[in-house]
């Protein structure tokens, strides 16, 4: 599984990214983010529009 900061990197600049809608913020007061890990697209760690290693490889030729 990859780290929580790349899964924000990705999320983050993911075109099929969606809101889980849990509508929950950290009783921390963190800001909500764009993740993978919040994203209603991931089911069992997989993204299922396959789009996770498209993201990841398209940042890194930036």
């Amino acid at each position: 599984m990859s780290s929580n900061q790349e899964m924000r990197h990705v999320g983050g600049l993911c075109p099929g990214y969606e809101p889980d809608d849990f509508g929950f913020q950290s009783s921390t007061g963190e800001a909500y983010y764009k993740s993978c890990v919040n994203c209603r697209n991931l089911q069992d760690g997989k993204c299922v529009k396959d789009l996770y290693d498209k993201v990841l490889a398209s940042s890194d030729q930036c």
